[in-house]
């Protein structure tokens, strides 16, 4: 893969929790909104076979077992490695998306930033770390199933349906191995900002008090991260105003109206 942009689109609350923990946030992959998200199957077809691959696996390393009893194990062993999961999530894309700052920043994107990387950038940042965290883009498929015997987190997470392709998703994730402690809604990892983040961008959709918000962010932790427009903010919008004049009837029943045009800025909303 080349060195793709990646965005993080959240709120200034986030972005300064970033800052002050010196760490970027995986959240497990059991508290994200989609269902599906970590499933053994979607779509009928790859319900489908996800059943028939079962009745496969159960005859091959099933040791005659039930088959609805081996289905009740492997299922398991899907939901705990998922549950003990952590991911982080990345836009990956050249420019801004619209879509992206109204769905990921609340009201309507007016308190949101986007913090910008590379896919090189993120790996070394987290290349220290003592998880063993994978990267992979999020392929986007209509049908899928859990195909081997031992899942792998890796396929579990690294496929979603094409309802999220929008999304052009790049993931971070590990799996907690450590088999005496509890599964959390997240886990903090630790990063030098300065190093992960190549610059930092306001919500096109924001006022100047959030601008201002961050500049005293980046004030008050001392980065030198530059703070750059958006690519997609609003500007002025020439409009036509016409104030009719005169309305004059003729001799033969027409009308002629006299009208005055002239121009003024809007903003666009």
């Amino acid at each position: 893969m080349s060195n793709q942009n990646l965005w993080r689109y959240m709120d200034i609350e986030k972005f300064e929790r970033i800052l002050k923990d010196r760490a970027i946030y995986f959240c497990s992959a059991r508290k994200f909104q989609d269902k599906f998200e970590a499933e053994y199957a979607w779509g009928p077809t790859g319900h489908k076979k996800y059943l028939e691959n079962i009745k496969e696996l159960c005859a091959k390393n099933g040791g005659g077992m039930d088959e609805k009893q081996f289905m009740s194990f492997h299922l398991k062993d899907i939901k705990d490695l998922a549950t003990k999961s952590y991911v982080s999530c990345w836009n990956k894309n050249t420019n801004e998306s619209e879509a992206m700052w109204k769905l990921y920043c609340t009201a309507y994107g007016k308190r949101g930033i986007v913090i910008k990387t590379d896919v090189q950038r993120l790996k070394s940042c987290l290349a220290n770390s003592d998880k063993n965290i994978l990267f992979k883009a999020v392929q986007y498929v209509p049908n899928f199933h859990v195909k081997k015997y031992n899942p792998e987190i890796e396929e579990m997470l690294c496929h979603k349906r094409r309802a999220f392709d929008f999304e052009n998703e790049y993931r971070a994730f590990f799996v907690d191995k450590n088999i005496y402690s509890t599964p959390k809604n997240g886990i903090n990892i630790p990063v030098d900002p300065e190093k992960l983040i190549s610059e930092i961008r306001v919500s096109p959709f924001a006022d100047q008090s959030l601008k201002d918000e961050v500049l005293s962010l980046i004030n008050k932790y001392k980065l030198s991260i530059p703070l750059k427009k958006t690519e997609i903010e609003t500007f002025p919008i020439l409009a036509i105003h016409e104030e009719i004049i005169e309305h004059k009837v003729l001799s033969n029943g027409n009308t002629i109206t006299s009208s005055r045009l002239s121009l003024k800025e809007n903003i666009e909303a």
